[in-house]
């Protein structure tokens, strides 16, 4: 009887560790006697500090978390990052080199640090042949390459998160698919899924129904009227506090020179909460040249189009189909201008 008990114990203690996965950190900080660890993360939208004592050399530390995540470490001064599992860890470092110390038992982590040496690997070649890039295209290359290389990992998945108006739809989508179940139904997987959805609204060859807006001069204007004065039109999706967005305002005005006799239109909504504001950046950036609208009410139009962050760019022939949609930013700027050299050329 007593050792049915003991197992029906067990079984619920395992059972609840299962349902309430922790993260244990076992350190060593070798020169320290006695001090603190400071630590902050956030889980679950929920910000967390926490002090951990350092006792003849060796600290502990546990919560609660059910996916990896970031916390920061800082002691005398010296901090450092690192991501954390539901599990077992050991950290291991030395008093006067904390921002060295070493993290064992974390895979995200390891990714994490193998991803930054393909960084400098891929700089230093760089530096060594005489080519000259901007850090922003190393580390996209990088990137890049790591989600395709590791497509179960979940550093990847943060990667597709943050790039995820920089990379093509259907290689986020089938790089998504291919990662662990665990990982895809943890909150940054959910957020992928939804993107996807919402990304799927605008894919080249979509149609677009028409719709009304109201423009900067409070009028209600229809968006087929100005498909039809257009051949092709391109849609800037921005905001007055968005400074990406204002930064984009002489590429926008450089390519309208430069193709608007040729056919080409610009629409650009605005998402801003403040009219005023809206209307007082049209004025002073000077893109009353073209078409300007507000979508402040209940984001229709974000809806409408699956917009998930600004700036966006969304390109559209005069039968309301989508050709393409583009991130506006420095890669998403050059795609942009190459597929309206392409329109023009009838490709």
């Amino acid at each position: 009887m007593r050792t049915i008990f003991t197992l029906l114990v067990s079984f619920i203690s395992f059972i609840s560790q299962s349902q309430n996965p922790t993260f244990k950190i076992l350190g060593r900080l070798n020169g320290v006697k006695e001090g603190k660890i400071l630590i902050s993360y956030k889980l679950n939208n929920v910000d967390i500090s926490d002090t951990i004592k350092i006792i003849n050399q060796k600290f502990y530390y546990k919560g609660k978390c059910t996916d990896p995540f970031i916390a920061v470490l800082t002691y005398n001064g010296m901090s450092k990052g690192y991501f954390f599992e539901p599990k077992k860890m050991r950290l291991i470092g030395d008093k006067d080199s904390f921002d060295k110390s070493v993290l064992h038992g974390s895979k995200t982590n390891r990714d994490m640090i193998n991803r930054g040496k393909l960084i400098s690997e891929l700089s230093k070649r760089d530096i060594d042949s005489g080519r000259k890039r901007d850090i922003r295209e190393i580390t996209f290359e990088t990137d890049s390459s790591f989600i395709l290389l590791n497509p179960k990992s979940f550093f990847s998945l943060k990667l597709l998160d943050f790039y995820f108006s920089d990379l093509e739809y259907n290689m986020v989508r089938k790089t998504y698919n291919r990662n662990k179940k665990i990982y895809r139904d943890s909150e940054i997987g959910k957020e992928i899924s939804q993107k996807l959805s919402l990304s799927s609204l605008s894919l080249p060859g979509v149609t677009i129904s028409d719709f009304s807006f109201l423009d900067d001069k409070n009028n209600t204007v229809s968006f087929k009227k100005i498909i039809e004065d257009n051949r092709f039109i391109l849609i800037d999706f921005w905001a007055s506090w968005c400074i990406p967005c204002r930064e984009n305002v002489s590429f926008l005005k450089a390519i309208y020179q430069k193709y608007h006799s040729q056919g080409l239109g610009i629409l650009s909504f605005s998402i801003d909460k403040n009219s005023e504001k809206w209307k007082d950046a049209i004025k002073k950036d000077g893109i009353d040249i073209w078409k300007n609208g507000i979508d402040n009410s209940e984001k229709m139009l974000e809806k409408k189009f699956g917009i998930i962050s600004i700036p966006t760019f969304i390109l559209l022939d005069n039968n309301f189909n989508i050709i393409g949609k583009y991130n506006g930013r420095w890669n998403g700027k050059n795609e942009l201008e190459k597929e309206i050299e392409k329109v023009l050329k009838g490709k």
